[in-house]
């Protein structure tokens, strides 16, 4: 390879100039696909940090985006509010462009979602791990022997 042609491969390309079309084009894509920044590059044809540069640069842009992506997470939100409380829709089976039937049919609540939203929304109540004191000191832990407890109620059970 020549000199000249090490030197081209080196020199760095000009970052794409900002275009204010990109403010609606970046809220369409953040509130309809729910771009994220690596999407938005690729559809701007330009690398992530330059759509990070023109966030910096362009408040307007950033904003778009923002709104947009609030847009869409609100309709991701409702769906899962949707999903989680059941819901009922309209099947309609056509014959040709005649419309034969319609049947409304119904989608049970689905407790994955439920439990997805209450995890979400009320994390102290709903966690996995719930954090029990029973009085004890960390230095004097209060240990529970199970397997004695169960005996002294299975005894007391056997009596009454």
């Amino acid at each position: 390879m020549t000199k000249a042609k090490k030197a081209k491969a080196r020199t760095p390309r000009r970052p794409k100039p900002f275009d204010r079309a990109y403010i609606r084009q970046a809220y369409i894509a953040a509130s309809r696909l729910g771009s994220i920044d690596k999407d938005l590059a690729a559809l701007f044809n330009a690398s992530v940090s330059v759509l990070q540069r023109w966030k910096n640069r362009h408040p307007q842009f950033k904003r778009a985006i923002e709104q947009g992506r609030e847009v869409y997470d609100s309709n991701v939100e409702l769906s899962l509010l949707k999903r989680a409380k059941g819901y009922d829709y309209e099947e309609k089976t056509y014959e040709g462009e005649k419309l034969v039937k319609r049947v409304t049919k119904h989608v049970s609540p689905d407790t994955t979602a439920c439990i997805f939203w209450l995890k979400n929304r009320h994390p102290g109540e709903w966690k996995d791990v719930q954090d029990v004191n029973l009085g004890g000191q960390p230095a004097n832990p209060v240990i529970v022997d199970f397997a004695k407890v169960m005996a002294v109620g299975a005894k007391k059970e056997a009596v009454a």
